[in-house]
């Protein structure tokens, strides 16, 4: 957020002695800053929260720097940025940023520790551009800002989505902006910068004003790009299965190192000032407590490595190591339930104990402990076993999810009758028993036959529209693996089980009855005597419905019917 100091006499104050600093004349007596006592290769630290400031402090912000000046297609700047990182006390006492929390001008950053981590490279895009761009349009100046440093997905907001474009460009302050101005700005910049690149971007930001009138706004990115705003901006927004950045996706933590060529990583770091991957937690030591660090890896979970994955190595004390699917802010757990059945989010290891499934795409691990306990980190994370190699112990198979589970002593092969009577797999690797037939198995590297396709639980099956459930008796359309597929409104023909509606159930298994789809539900206003409210299995057996109709078809119990992706099927959900 940039904003203007206040026009008040403490924001005048403030002035005064800011303006003493930026010219060279040093702190002066009334000047309430901490002293800029840490040094990056670019970053100047000064900060109230802590004693001393970790290396990997420094290093993460001199990285941002770095990550914002190759976004734009900038030279390095000779000119150091000052950031310091305060109580809130001491950042409403100096006066300079209305919010309270904080804020940037020309080569100065001022948060408060509790904002810290998930704003600094926010407030370095500011601090940065103002180096080049003294004053223009609030909308794209957070807009670049939220696109470089975190945020976006305007469909995801019913306000944002909504919202009047010349209303956007019409508000001359931050704080006026809102959610709605920073997501939809966010959008706007990135598909600018993307499609005419940051020096046209950055030269159309230049020849606006924060009074420009909207209409003149819209002549000149007329003239510049050639093309209608109010079309670019309709055109730009984004929803669930749009691409983001991993800054825009607050993941661009450095990558864990892999662990073996079968899709697993090593976490290992000590809890130490000294460690260089250690990051101050300032929002810890704002609250008071004793000093903290913090260690963040990313890592891609590749598709044909997306399965169940198992933690071992020595574990860290509880609540101190999280694990995310990397996924725009604003989107709810239905938008990515849907792609299939992942861990979202969630403790390592797991409280309470339930098995990891990792989907394909970016995923962040953060470790928080305190400094002073001498912690080590020295774990892995790794697929539970590998489906090509069948590395499981005797009398186990791989299952096509990555995981090892109890065979029966003479697998039925694929197409033979088999017997599904509980987790004992009926069928050899690569088939499942589904409705008493042994069906091929499939995922990103294993394809069905011609004429069918691969279904969310990954079994082959014929394709089928969703909404018109036209699947012959016996078995239900259920969503496909691809979401896009699943997004257009197309699903496969699956032998429908036995679980009754609202039956709990595992989503990568299904086993509802005809006509229901074994989905992620909020237990919460579900009636009592609901099979899912209790389960541990994550899913429940619903129906699909039409968004579009006048009577989507959905139960009371569930009257919800939520778009998946937007498209036109939907899951009857209560709702969130």
């Amino acid at each position: 957020m940039i904003e203007s100091p206040p026009n008040t006499r403490r924001g005048g104050q403030a002035l005064l002695w800011l303006a003493a600093w930026s010219l060279g004349c040093g702190a002066t007596t009334d000047d309430p800053r901490p002293p800029l006592e840490w040094h990056g290769e670019r970053v100047s630290l000064g900060t109230d929260l802590v004693d001393e400031v970790c290396p990997g402090t420094l290093a993460a912000l001199d990285r941002g720097i770095l990550q914002i000046e190759a976004e734009l297609g900038l030279a390095a700047s000779s000119e150091r940025i000052s950031f310091w990182a305060l109580t809130s006390d001491l950042l409403e006492q100096i006066g300079v940023c209305p919010s309270g929390r904080g804020c940037a001008l020309r080569s100065i950053v001022y948060l408060s520790g509790g904002g810290f981590q998930r704003s600094y490279l926010h407030e370095l895009v500011h601090a940065r551009q103002r180096q080049l761009v003294s004053s223009n349009k609030r909308l794209f100046e957070e807009g670049l800002a939220t696109a470089l440093g975190g945020g976006g997905g305007c469909l995801a907001y019913e306000d944002c989505a909504r919202a009047e474009l010349d209303d956007l460009l019409s508000i001359s302050t931050s704080g006026e902006l809102g959610l709605p101005g920073y997501t939809a700005g966010a959008d706007l910049v990135h598909g600018m910068l993307a499609e005419h690149g940051p020096a046209e971007v950055l030269a159309f930001l230049a020849e606006l004003e924060r009074d420009t009138p909207p209409a003149e706004v819209r002549k000149r990115y007329q003239s510049r790009f050639g093309r209608s705003l109010t079309d670019d901006y309709s055109a730009y927004l984004r929803g669930p299965l749009s691409t983001y950045t991993p800054a825009q996706l607050e993941c661009d933590a450095p990558a864990a190192p892999v662990a073996g060529p079968a899709g697993g990583i090593l976490l290992q770091a000590d809890m130490d000032c000294g460690d260089p991957q250690v990051v101050d937690d300032f929002a810890r030591a704002s609250e008071g407590d004793p000093p903290g660090g913090l260690v963040e890896w990313t890592f891609v979970v590749e598709p044909r490595h997306a399965g169940v994955y198992t933690l071992s190595g020595s574990t860290p004390a509880a609540n101190t190591l999280s694990l995310r699917r990397c996924a725009p802010h604003g989107f709810v757990w239905e938008h990515l339930a849907d792609e299939g059945p992942w861990t979202l989010a969630t403790n390592l290891p797991p409280n309470p104990p339930r098995t990891i499934v990792l989907g394909p795409g970016l995923h962040q691990i953060v470790w928080r402990d305190s400094l002073d306990q001498g912690a080590r980190l020295d774990l892995r994370l790794v697929p539970a076993c590998t489906f090509e190699a069948q590395d499981c112990p005797l009398g186990q198979q791989c299952t096509i999810w990555n995981a090892c589970e109890p065979q029966v002593e003479q697998p039925a092969p694929l197409g033979a009758t088999c017997s599904d009577d509980g987790p004992t797999r009926a069928c050899e690797a690569g088939a499942r028993c589904v409705g008493g037939v042994c069906t091929a198995e499939c995922d990103a590297t294993r394809e069905c036959a011609p004429g069918s396709g691969c279904a969310r639980i990954r079994v082959c099956g014929g394709d089928c529209d969703l909404v018109a459930q036209d699947c012959p008796t016996g078995s239900t359309c259920l969503p496909a693996a691809d979401p896009a597929r699943t997004a257009a409104g197309k699903g496969q023909c699956v032998a429908a089980g036995a679980g009754e509606f609202l039956a709990g159930c595992d989503r990568r298994e299904g086993g509802c009855a005809e006509g229901l789809s074994c989905e992620f539900v909020r237990v919460s206003g579900l009636p009592d005597e609901a099979g899912c409210a209790d389960d541990d299995r994550e899913g429940c057996c619903v129906p699909l419905c039409d968004p579009s109709a006048a009577d989507p078809g959905c139960p009371e119990s569930v009257p919800f019917c939520d778009p998946i992706a937007d498209g036109p099927a939907g899951v009857c959900r209560t709702q969130y």
